[in-house]
């Protein structure tokens, strides 16, 4: 049992974040407290089970409380840490989806301007041809009064251009 316990406070003191001197305090009460134990069972296996109570109920119990308060410093600080590096990635964690969410905002908008910068760079001359057809198809050369479909436009323009075509080849 005592390799156990000393193993642990080993594990304890070689992590612990804190004051090392709170490991050590700790570790004190524990001895301190270990000495008054094999006290008391010695008292009891050699038959004086009255003064081992004694000593439980007084000497031991003091201690045994002085154990547990200096352990507490030990899981309070444990404890706090635990707190603080929890909020510490929560913050960390709420920034970086604050950022993500910028960032993909940023990249979509990006992305829509580009589309439509494209789009127009592309459907404009499409666009202006179709009303420089329309406006020679009408008979005018400044444009239109009546629009006609950019489709029908454009089925009329095939067959003058195929009738035009034909008439050259003859």
């Amino acid at each position: 049992y005592h390799l156990k316990v000393e193993d642990e406070f080993d594990i304890v003191y070689n992590n612990f974040l804190g004051n090392g001197r709170d490991v050590g305090e700790a570790h004190r009460a524990f001895m301190d407290w270990e000495d008054i134990r094999n006290q008391i069972i010695d008292l009891k296996v050699s038959g004086k089970e009255l003064t081992a109570k004694k000593m439980v109920d007084g000497m031991a119990a003091n201690h045994l409380n002085k154990l547990k308060e200096k352990t507490k410093v030990l899981t309070d600080f444990a404890e706090n840490k635990a707190d603080s590096s929890y909020k510490e990635a929560s913050e960390m964690h709420n920034a970086t989806l604050f950022w993500f969410t910028i960032i993909s905002v940023i990249i979509v908008l990006f992305c829509i301007v580009i589309t439509y910068v494209i789009s127009d760079s592309i459907s404009r001359p499409i666009k202006n041809y179709i009303y420089k057809a329309q406006a020679i198809y009408q008979g005018q050369g400044h444009g239109s009064v009546k629009r006609i479909s950019e489709e029908s436009l454009l089925n009329h323009s095939i067959t003058e251009l195929t009738e035009t075509y034909t008439k050259l080849q003859n």
